[in-house]
């Protein structure tokens, strides 16, 4: 799957009406999310601007990768590989999918 991200900077009084705004549409829940972010000892991953991390919303956990990230002004373009996982690893072996990281 191919990702594509924008991130903006916006001043507190703009997201004060995005906010009252969205809340006139629906009623706002709330939601546990919880980022586990894995690497080598010696930052490999980060150092090539891959993520590998356990996305836990709620009570499901999901394996993400993010890799070949590529910025193009403020557009970020990455592929990512998702899958979802029964427990947080305190530990990750390479897959064979990862390559040489």
């Amino acid at each position: 799957m191919k990702e594509k991200e924008l991130k903006s900077l916006i001043p507190k009084t703009s997201w004060d009406k995005i906010e009252n705004y969205l809340n006139t549409m629906a009623k706002a829940r709330n939601i546990l999310q919880v980022n586990y972010y894995y690497d080598t000892e010696c930052l490999k991953l980060h150092t090539k601007g891959n993520t590998l991390r356990i996305r836990q919303v709620d009570s499901t956990l999901k394996l993400q990768y993010k890799y070949n990230k590529q910025q193009n002004n403020k557009i970020i373009i990455s592929e990512e590989y998702e899958c979802q996982v029964g427990n947080i690893p305190i530990y990750i072996e390479s897959p064979t999918w990862l390559g040489d990281i």
